[in-house]
């Protein structure tokens, strides 16, 4: 005799019986990879569509002459006003121009199985925090590989469009400072140092960022300066809840996966532009401005859930296809104790 059967998993007027639970697992793991997820936030994105990367132009300076009455613009040399005295150049500029393919890696998974049996045995839902694991594995994937692309361009010494001291589009900035890990006005002096090398280098005043681990954010959340309201109006941060919001331009990011190992050694697998091994050792932060690293995204974050019978349970998955790459190395700075 046939009777009614309540189905959680079941969409009125559907026949896959788990259609809901995927919907109420995919947006578990998407949750968790947004709230994971700090620095993919803060840097070019491009979504990609059948390819296998995307080129970022770059675009070189132009300069201002002062024009002498009758002289022809095509043709004659002016004064080079920013040169010693006889010094010309000709009136018209040739542009530098110049490319940076970003590749789309190969695709970075997270995947579970979980057996039928073991759930039916289990007194709590495992399917929840799992799927929470697994959007987290995603985020701390994406976030380390674009600071360890961070670091990297700042430890170029040849910009895109030139040689080494091309004035146009230099290489990156390092910082050392022996006492950065620990003392909070020494890390905030070498912020200022970064600023200065940042405007130097004619770069964005708007979107920087700065990227430190726990220990050296609340180094900065101590220093009374930074929380004054006499110098940040009030609104730079909150001491009692351990928040400081800016330091010299910057939007200071708290997090736990700053890398201060040496990487240069790892596997290569599944990178298929710009590798993200750099030795990060003694790293105790990293700083770029927007422009300066380009992502880009072929899949974003998707999951699938199945049911294998000759297995007896199912197995859930997440998935990203993504890659990084820097553009700009004169935007990018790390700061290191040696």
């Amino acid at each position: 005799m046939a009777f009614a059967l309540s189905q959680p998993g079941l969409d009125t007027g559907g026949s896959d019986d788990i259609e809901l639970f995927l919907k109420q697992y995919s947006g578990e793991v998407l949750l968790a990879y947004d709230e994971m997820v700090k620095i993919a936030p803060t840097v070019t994105r491009r979504k990609l569509r059948n390819q296998k990367s995307s080129v970022f132009p770059v675009i070189g300076k132009s300069t201002g002459k002062y024009h002498a009455a009758g002289e022809d613009i095509l043709t004659d040399t002016a004064l080079d006003h920013e040169a010693a005295a006889t010094a010309t150049v000709n009136y018209l500029d040739a542009m530098k121009h110049a490319e940076k393919e970003v590749f789309c890696d190969d695709l970075f998974i997270s995947p579970l199985f979980i057996s039928e049996l073991d759930e039916l045995r289990n007194f709590y839902d495992v399917r929840a925090p799992y799927a929470r694991k697994q959007g987290m594995a995603l985020a701390r994937n994406t976030d380390i590989n674009l600071m360890r692309v961070v670091i990297t361009a700042a430890n170029e010494t040849n910009g895109i469009l030139g040689d080494t001291g091309n004035t146009e589009h230099p290489g990156g900035t390092v910082i050392t400072s022996a006492n950065s890990g620990t003392d909070g006005g020494a890390l905030l002096e070498a912020i200022k140092d970064v600023a200065i090398a940042f405007d130097d280098n004619d770069v964005p005043e708007d979107s920087r960022y700065c990227a430190l681990a726990p220990t050296q954010y609340y180094l900065l959340v101590q220093n009374q300066d930074l929380l004054n309201r006499d110098f940040g109006g009030g609104e730079n941060g909150i001491f009692s809840e351990g928040t400081v919001f800016k330091a010299w331009g910057m939007e200071l990011i708290k997090t736990n996966l700053l890398p201060t190992d040496d990487s240069s050694g790892y596997q290569t697998a599944g990178q298929r532009g710009a590798t993200y091994l750099v030795n990060a050792s003694n790293t105790t932060a990293c700083c770029w401005q927007k422009d300066a690293i380009g992502s880009v995204s072929l899949m974003d974050v998707q999951t699938e859930v199945e049911y294998i019978m000759e297995r007896q349970g199912h197995l859930m998955l997440a998935k990203v296809a993504e890659g990084h790459d820097f553009l700009l190395p004169q935007a990018c700075a790390q700061i290191q104790t040696a």
